[in-house]
């Protein structure tokens, strides 16, 4: 009968060969809590360098603290509380399905009284979807999203290359 380690080590392999960049997936956060996440590198030592939704980045993470991002799409009817991506943005708002158009998109009533009349189904999730411990959530992801997602992670990518590369300078102060 084979160890245990044996065996996370197995898992640990095939969970390193499932993600690619690019991929959105939740990840554990040091505080314990899943979060939503998009892998910007697979790194050679099997660890992974994550942007969050929210902009934190994390640099080789492990494989045991990714998961796949499940999607499923989703109908609305008038009256559903929702959140939407406004102007297909990243962040998420709540608001309430006016009606379905006849080309697909929805008219959304936001809670704040902003109104957007042609919102694709993929910018729509349910309301309460945002929790990230819930396996079961409801989301979908287009080119367009992944598109947006990818320009974050090179946007901070060359922040934080930026940052690693500034150099101290000693300066002697002249003597008088």
């Amino acid at each position: 009968k084979r160890g245990a380690l044996e065996k996370t080590k197995d898992w640990m392999e095939k969970a390193f060969h499932k993600f690619k960049p690019q991929q959105r997936i939740q990840a554990k956060w040091e505080d314990g809590v899943w979060y939503r996440a998009t892998i910007d590198t697979v790194n050679s030592d099997e660890t992974f360098d994550i942007l969050y939704d929210d902009g934190a980045y994390e640099k080789n993470a492990t494989a045991e603290n990714i998961k796949v991002l499940k999607y499923a799409p989703h109908e609305f009817k008038k009256s559903d509380k929702i959140e939407a991506r406004w102007k297909s943005g990243v962040d998420w708002f709540p608001g309430t399905i006016v009606c379905e158009n006849k080309n697909g998109s929805y008219h959304i009533q936001y809670d704040d009284g902003d109104v957007e009349k042609r919102v694709k189904p993929d910018c729509i999730r349910p309301d309460g979807s945002k929790n990230a411990n819930d396996e079961n959530e409801a989301s979908v992801v287009n080119d367009e999203t992944l598109s947006l997602v990818a320009n974050q992670l090179n946007k901070r990518k060359a922040e934080i290359e930026e940052q690693s590369s500034v150099k101290h300078i000693k300066i002697n102060s002249p003597s008088y």
